[in-house]
């Protein structure tokens, strides 16, 4: 074989090992998110089964803005803090109050809106009325709080973002605050939302 046709198998060969090194690259843009299927109307499975929900959506918009494509795992709330800290995922768009124990494990994009519980009750029922059954989300902060008859539930609310993903922090912030610029995140809280979050 002559000196030219070499070169140019070589060059076709290094060709192809750059798209398949590129191509392998594009994978790892691959996000593993963490959401709930059982928590209208933040995160639940419509009449088609597909997940959707303010959360939900809210990740969906921040990870177009980020140009990834994100894999929504289902997970329930108890799992998401060891999850994120143990790099199984690398987000979670579950609505994550920040609280000092937390921080210690996990990293916190900036709050996607402030959460307020809100007491939904028959007229007369008050809380911490004798014989009173209130329904939580188990492991919440409102269980937590249910638990110790404190009714000041008032907190911001996060996606929490895996230690080994740090750089991650940064671009979902970023992402927040430009759908949050753009309009999508009005629109995401007006088709979900009976009032205005921030």
């Amino acid at each position: 074989m002559s000196p030219r046709p070499r070169n140019v198998l070589a060059t076709l060969l290094a060709a192809a090992c750059l798209v398949a090194a590129t191509g392998a690259r594009s994978d790892t843009a691959t996000l593993r998110v963490a959401v709930l299927e059982n928590a209208p109307p933040m995160a639940f499975r419509d009449a088609d089964g597909r997940l959707t929900g303010f959360s939900v959506e809210v990740a969906r918009a921040v990870c177009a803005e980020m140009k990834v494509h994100c894999e929504f795992q289902v997970m329930v709330l108890d799992r998401v803090v060891d999850s994120l800290a143990g790099g199984e995922i690398d987000i979670a768009a579950v609505s994550l109050l920040d609280t000092p124990e937390r921080r210690r494990r996990i990293l916190f994009a900036h709050p996607y809106f402030r959460s307020v519980t809100l007491w939904f009750a028959r007229p007369g029922a008050e809380p911490g009325q004798r014989g009173l059954r209130v329904a939580v989300v188990k492991g919440s902060a409102q269980e937590a709080y249910a638990r110790k008859q404190k009714w000041d539930t008032v907190g911001n609310a996060s996606f929490g973002i895996s230690p080994r993903r740090p750089e991650l922090k940064a671009a979902v912030d970023d992402a927040l605050e430009r759908i949050k610029r753009n309009g999508v995140y009005e629109r995401i809280n007006t088709q979900f939302l009976p009032f205005r979050v921030h």
